[in-house]
């Protein structure tokens, strides 16, 4: 059965202890089929539930130069493009986002060696995550970090299904790139923001994975708010 997160651990429980008393209640209730079919769908119900809040035993990326930056979720990518970005040189960063699908592990990862700066909850709406105005209109966090190459920003963007973000980091503390960054219940997106001279590694449409997967190589210059 799989590891379950920290993060999941209580609902996981309260799910597995519920879903088993229906089971019950079921096999008593209910006529032998309709009975079976409830004890089949509470007993899923449960799986689903634990499934979201798995937690892999995952090989990190090792030996990673201070430039390099791997992807902090399991996904798609959905946008790799410039943007207009007011905190970064020039009015601009490079934007690449990975939707997070049910089926993903949900945890996130610290993308590049760095100081976590801020770290800022934003309140909002609960559009579809691949929806490019949920990257602001939606429930996010930002975890602003400073890097060898400046700062870079990295958002998670809550979604239709995805009601909770638990940052695992907290301001001034260093990271290595790897280290647990945060984790979206039931998924949703996640948005990094890099400076505009990045070298970017990936193409819109490919599947990335979290700790793993290559985004980008940041530049040599220091780029600084």
């Amino acid at each position: 059965m799989w590891r379950i997160h920290p993060v999941g651990k209580n609902l996981v429980t309260m799910v597995g202890i519920s879903s088993f008393g229906l089971i019950v209640l079921s096999y008593f209730l209910f006529p032998p089929w309709p009975s079976v079919v409830a004890m089949i769908f509470f007993f899923s119900f449960y799986l689903l539930v634990r499934y979201f809040f798995r937690y892999p035993e995952r090989k990190i990326v090792k030996n990673l130069d201070s430039r390099n930056v791997i992807s902090p979720a399991d996904g798609v990518i959905v946008v790799n493009e410039m943007v207009d970005m007011d905190v970064f040189p020039e009015g601009k960063a490079r934007q690449i986002s990975i939707f997070m699908r049910l089926w993903d592990v949900h945890l996130n990862y610290v993308p590049v060696e760095g100081q976590i700066m801020q770290v800022r909850h934003f309140k909002g709406k609960h559009l579809a995550a691949f929806l490019p105005k949920s990257s602001l209109d939606n429930e996010h966090v930002d975890y602003f970090i400073k890097t060898s190459s400046g700062i870079i920003l990295v958002r998670e963007i809550a979604g239709l299904i995805a009601r909770r973000i638990v940052p695992l980091v907290n301001e001034n503390e260093r990271h290595k790139a790897g280290d647990e960054l945060g984790f979206i219940k039931f998924g949703s997106r996640v948005d990094i923001f890099l400076p505009p001279s990045s070298e970017v590694q990936v193409q819109q449409g490919q599947i990335v994975k979290g700790g793993q997967t290559q985004l980008a190589i940041l530049p040599l210059s220091s780029e600084k708010f």
